[in-house]
């Protein structure tokens, strides 16, 4: 009588365990890096920021629909930053300015923006610029 009452316990406990249980993971993740040299932006000057576009064909409308894209900003010394992120320098006068680096997207293409402070698009952007794109989705 005791043994019976231990073992169903302990039977329900071991089923329950493997109910649901697959050999595929339930969402995939694909991750892309793009980098960008500097001649690569362009200027929209009546918004005040630089942008570059990029085709990737994988932000399918599933995943803009039912999944989910990260990105990140691969900084000098190789740290991830997700985006937006608000990067803080100082010009040569040692006055404080800050980028706002982020991204839009559509289908099949992602557009990387940089937007200085002061909105100032006079210049160009000089260093490359590395990000990585995490596309995260549910199998259909």
């Amino acid at each position: 009588m005791k043994l019976r009452k231990l073992v169903l316990p302990v039977l329900a406990a071991v089923m329950m365990a493997f109910v649901g249980c697959t050999p595929e993971p339930a969402a995939i993740i694909d991750t892309y890096y793009v980098t960008v040299e500097p001649g690569e932006w362009s200027k929209n000057a009546d918004m005040g920021y630089y942008f570059h576009e990029t085709q990737l064909p994988a932000i399918t409308n599933h995943v803009i629909d039912n999944g989910a894209v990260f990105c990140y900003y691969i900084d000098n010394y190789g740290y991830d930053n997700l985006m937006p992120y608000v990067y803080p320098y100082t010009d040569d006068n040692g006055d404080l300015f800050w980028q706002n680096i982020r991204y839009d997207l559509t289908t099949g293409q992602i557009t990387f923006i940089i937007q200085e402070s002061d909105m100032y698009t006079g210049g160009a952007v000089n260093s490359r610029m590395k990000f990585k794109v995490s596309i995260m989705y549910n199998r259909q």
